[in-house]
């Protein structure tokens, strides 16, 4: 295409000459000419910062710039949204019942769902850390002797059967008391977390509990929330996206696996803001800020092996078609946009690097002028955010607020 053709002349005879050794006159010798049609040359495609065969299949909106890229995170809850968002009754089902295919990627998202929330139930709920325990042997039968230890929050009731039971039924020892023996049992106490928000600590236990709180909220904001906001921007995108190609979006309801990844960082962030400011052992707060920090990033070590399952798989569609489609892409592939002759596509949705046009570098790359389409999810974003900021600071106050109380009542007194 475009390429020059030599101009020749007009239609016209040739005469062409020849001789004899008998030195007879030279005869005119008359062929017919060639004949050859003037062609004019092809005008060339007008250079554009975008590759294209036919320049009305693009539409406008595409092909306006200025153009800046972003990626969305390489996590299962992504991976989850992308699988979700590109189902369609064409293509493929995201049901795991009636697609088989698309179990693995339900497997993955339960399982670590499940496993972040589990772990946080656990230490919580399940079995909540003691930040402070102590010991005292009583004399049950003494009401006075465990009455006070009762009040000072040692757990067992106002009966003699509760306190032997609250000492295991078993004797510690035996000791002669007001000229009798009298048996003592061993009763124990323990203070746990949610007890103990900001009760206790030295001025060095207080900075170093605001130093561990600032690395949880900003590896969960500036890593886990920016995820979920890049991934509401994707969502806006992607329909934008869709309709300009000719296609009706479908599967709206994609946004709540964001959504999902929100509430788990929500949760990891008042949990942890609690359980840091219980604590007054200087390597405890530490070493739980630096395992509140892993919780959230285990995702995308999950998806590595996913993805790369997704990106090999063929999607088995109900119509047969002359060309496969896996379920995923997560790198870039110059055949995702050249045809096997090397022709450029363009139906296609992948561009090249070096264009300046809206599409998709890869499935987790885009490229996009953000001036072109609406923004319905930033005050979600928005709402997200401020919501981020506020709940782990309120869930210390009210923490906090909580075990004054208690302690006005006499409960969970000093040991």
């Amino acid at each position: 295409m475009g390429q020059r053709h030599s101009r020749r002349g007009s239609h016209h005879s040739e005469v062409v000459t020849s001789s004899t050794s008998h030195g007879q006159k030279n005869v005119p010798l008359i062929t017919p000419a060639a004949t050859h049609q003037e062609k004019k040359p092809e005008p060339q495609k007008e250079k554009k910062p975008f590759r294209y065969e036919d320049f009305e299949k693009i539409p406008a909106a595409l092909v306006e710039g200025p153009f800046e890229d972003f990626e969305i995170a390489t996590d299962v809850y992504s991976t989850a949204y992308l699988i979700a968002r590109n189902a369609c009754p064409e293509m493929y089902s995201f049901s795991p019942i009636k697609n088989p295919q698309v179990r693995v990627v339900w497997i993955y998202l339960l399982f670590l769902v499940f496993s972040q929330l589990f772990v946080v139930i656990s230490i919580t709920v399940m079995f909540p850390p003691a930040v402070k325990s102590g010991m005292a042997f009583v004399d049950c039968q003494n009401t006075t002797s465990f009455g006070v230890l009762h009040k000072r929050g040692f757990l067992f009731g106002d009966t003699p059967e509760e306190c032997i039971e609250a000492g295991d039924n078993e004797v510690a020892f035996v000791a002669d008391a007001y000229g009798s023996p009298r048996e003592f049992y061993k009763v124990e106490q323990q203070v746990f977390f949610y007890n103990a928000v900001l009760k206790d600590g030295s001025l060095f236990v207080y900075l170093l509990r605001i130093v561990c709180c600032a690395w949880v909220f900003c590896q969960i904001y500036f890593e886990g929330f920016s995820n979920v906001s890049t991934l509401l921007d994707y969502h806006d995108f992607s329909y934008f996206f869709i309709e300009k190609k000719g296609y009706t979006p479908t599967n709206r309801w994609a946004i709540c696996f964001p959504l999902i990844q929100y509430a788990v960082l929500v949760v990891v962030a008042c949990v942890s803001f609690l359980l840091i400011c219980s604590i007054s052992e200087a390597f405890d707060i530490v070493m739980n800020a630096l395992a509140f920090t892993f919780i959230t990033e285990v995702g995308q070590y999950f998806n590595e092996p996913l993805a790369k399952q997704l990106g090999q798989t063929e999607i088995a569609m109900p119509v047969k078609k002359d060309y496969t489609i896996n379920y995923l892409y997560p790198e870039y592939r110059l055949d995702n946009f050249e045809n096997p002759d090397g022709s450029y596509t363009d139906e296609g949705w992948y561009i090249a690097e070096d264009e300046e046009k809206a599409g998709l570098l890869s499935d987790y790359r885009v490229r996009h002028n953000p001036e072109k389409y609406d923004h319905p999810s930033q005050k979600l974003a928005n709402t997200l955010q401020n919501a981020l900021v506020v709940l782990p600071i309120l869930s210390v106050i009210v923490g906090a607020l909580r075990c004054r109380m208690i302690g006005a009542t006499g409960v969970n007194q000093e040991l």
